[in-house]
Parts: structure tokens; sequence; C-alpha cells
């Protein structure tokens, strides 16, 4: 596993070409995404176009569909994949250039093991046990994205589970109004997607989150009136070893140590 930032990255090969480096990203519901400069690289044939959302309901774009013969991550090889395209190396994400995104649809039908702490990525056909709410939940076999419990308080709720959300719990802002926070909200800064550009507050959970048997204390949670579903970004997923058992819909959290996590705060945004 490299790194663009937050996002795990790995290199594959496309159509024999490369290597070149692209971001997993658990919460894009698609097969594969190509950088537009990868795209002006190599001649892939256009099979059309789609309209692409960003999950929060606001706005979309239109953007042409590619074929691509085949993408090698390793010793698995995938053949005859369509990819959309965009830029995903806006802003601070560019010191480190990805060619595209591959999105958890590419890997329902097998095991993705996500290995932050070791900085590995395995992809095997490796069958999960069965859910036992502490370290090992189900997933919804229907949902594009894959989700997990969490509790706050005495409410649980669901989440996504999102490598490219390069923060640690995002809830939308009627959540957040029924929450209690032991800071007041501040702007702390922006979310980009393909679509939009957000700006988001942040504040300190008044106790903590629980996913499972594992307690985050102190979480600073961010919220805004556009989102529409929790979140649980690369902050958390990074404290973790993380397998995605598609053809048997359960995901795996592994740690090695069992206490308390505290993860740094952010920093408020600086005036413009």
């Amino acid at each position: 596993m490299q790194r663009q930032l937050h996002l795990p990255v790995v290199e594959a090969m496309v159509n024999g070409q490369g290597p070149f480096r692209f971001g997993l990203d658990t919460g894009a519901s698609g097969a594969l995404a190509l950088d537009k400069r990868l795209i002006e690289e190599i001649d892939f044939p256009s099979v059309g176009d789609i309209e692409v959302y960003d999950g929060t309901g606001v706005g979309s774009r239109r953007t042409p569909v590619r074929r691509v013969d085949t993408l090698a991550i390793g010793g698995a090889v995938f053949h005859d994949l369509d990819a959309i395209s965009g830029d995903y190396n806006r802003g601070p994400l560019g010191s480190e250039p990805i060619d595209g995104i591959i999105g958890i649809g590419l890997f329902w039908d097998l095991t993705l093991t996500l290995d932050y702490p070791a900085d590995r990525v395995r992809i095997s056909r490796e069958a999960l046990p069965e859910p036992n709410g502490r370290n090992i939940f189900a997933l919804d076999p229907d949902g594009a994205i894959p989700t997990i419990p969490v509790r706050i308080g005495d409410q649980t709720y669901t989440a996504h589970l999102d490598a490219r959300n390069m923060g640690a719990l995002v809830i939308p802002s009627e959540v957040a109004a029924t929450l209690a926070f032991a800071d007041e909200p501040r702007v702390i800064g922006q979310a980009r997607t393909q679509v939009n550009t957000i700006e988001i507050k942040g504040a300190t959970l008044d106790g903590p989150l629980w996913i499972g048997e594992f307690e985050f204390q102190n979480l600073t949670a961010v919220f805004a009136d556009i989102f529409r579903t929790l979140n649980v970004g690369s902050r958390i997923m990074g404290e973790f070893t993380i397998t995605l058992d598609g053809p048997n819909s359960r995901v795996r959290f592994a740690r090695d140590d069992r206490g308390p996590i505290r993860l740094p705060t952010p920093q408020p945004a600086q005036p413009r």
C-alpha cells in the first residue's frame, strides 16, 4: 500500500502498460475511474457516457465511459472494464499524483484487505467468519457501498465506509442537531467531491463513538446540510486492518490494541 496523502494507493498495469498508481476507494461504487492525464496518454475506446453523482444528491456531471481491456493488480487480472473519467489530482492531492481510482465495485466477488498499519493490500477469496457484532459485521448485500453500524450515546446509526474521506466521521446536519457536543461547532475546512465543494463544520462529540468493541474518545465529527448519510473516513479506517468479504457480505476490523482510541483534533481552517 502506497498513499496519496490519506488515500490507499496500489500499482496496477493497464492494458499491459504501466505500472500506474490507482487510489483504492471503498466509498466509490463503481469498478474503475481514469484520471484525465492517463486518458491523454493511452487511447481508450469510448463506449458512451454516464451521469455521475457524489452521494450528496446535489448536482451531477456527465462523463465519457472508456473501455479497459485488462487491469492487473499483482497477480489479480480483471478483464473488460468500463471506466469513467475525472480529475483526481486537484489541490493538495496533486503533490503525489494518481492515475485513477479503483472502486469497491471491482472487488464485490472477492475479499479485499486494507492493512493500514502494515501498509499492505491483499486480494483473495478468503471467507470471513460469521458476524459477531464485536469486530465482524454484516454488510447490506444490496448496498453499492459497504456500511457498518456505529453507536453514539444510546443510538446506533448506519455509516458508509469511505477510504477517500480524509476525515474521521461525517454526519448529516439533521443528525448533528440531535447529538451533544463538548464544544461549539466551527468551520474547519472544505470537502471536495467530483461534483461539489462543501464548507464543513466540526465539533467534538460529548461521549465516545463505538464501532463494535472499539471505542473512539474525544472524536471530532464534521457535518454540513448537504450530507445525507453518516460516513466513516480514513482517519478511523487507518487505525485498523479492514477486510471486506464481498461474496459473504461481511467486514472485519482488526487492531492489536483494544484500548480506547484518541485521534488528533483537526485544526480549524485559516481565514482567507
